[in-house]
């Protein structure tokens, strides 16, 4: 893949960036600019499971910020990066870490420095997919969807959780678990804000909490 700039008012694309295996592949969501730098998280590549990277918009250079290769941090990161008011950059792994089911991520810009906030300890079978944002209360939310095999039909089922995450106390809650009345098959898509509402949008309905 690359990384291309698009020009409004020419209709012009260049190529800024052309990606190799070690600069991370299946990149996931929109990029973040930061001062003049922008990141991005792929979810395979690198060295092995996955890089956040950085580019330099005014000098074009490219780097690989960090490899996700190891049980602590987790790896296959599966959501795009949010920026938080904290100025850290958080996401999601699908694998790794104690319980091999993933965490929350810290990274930040600055130092490099990353750190694994919490551990996914639910008993499904297969992690899918996640999401993560901020809301104006200060908290994270976000939605974790899992496939689990049915003993009585023999056929994988979706199950998803809504879950917060305080920044200040550093705490995590599960809200509310979504069967397959929220949407049998996969919850998936992005978590967006209302007044007062925070919704989640699955395959077959949305919902709110």
């Amino acid at each position: 893949g690359t990384l291309y700039e698009f020009d409004p008012q020419d209709n012009t694309i260049s190529v800024k960036h052309s990606f190799i295996q070690e600069d991370g592949t299946e990149f996931q969501g929109e990029l973040i600019e930061i001062d003049g730098q922008l990141y991005g998280v792929a979810s395979f590549g690198g060295t092995y499971g996955g890089v956040i990277f950085e580019y330099d918009i005014a000098t074009s250079a490219f780097m690989v910020r960090y490899n996700f290769s190891d049980d602590i941090i987790g790896f296959n990161p599966t959501t795009e990066l949010v920026l938080a008011s904290n100025n850290l950059l958080y996401g999601i792994t699908r694998s790794g870490g104690q319980f091999q089911n993933g965490c929350i991520f810290n990274f930040n810009p600055q130092s490099g420095v990353i750190n694994n906030i919490h551990e996914f300890a639910y008993s499904h079978d297969e992690y899918e997919s996640g999401s993560i944002m901020q809301a104006s209360d200060g908290h994270l939310y976000g939605i974790i969807d899992s496939v689990y095999n049915d003993d009585l039909t023999n056929t994988p089922r979706h199950i998803g959780y809504i879950y917060k995450y305080d920044l200040m106390s550093e705490t995590f809650s599960m809200l509310r678990q979504l069967d397959r009345y929220d949407g049998e098959w996969g919850i998936f898509g992005a978590l967006f804000e209302e007044p007062k509402v925070i919704n989640v949008n699955s395959k077959c309905d949305s919902l709110n909490i």
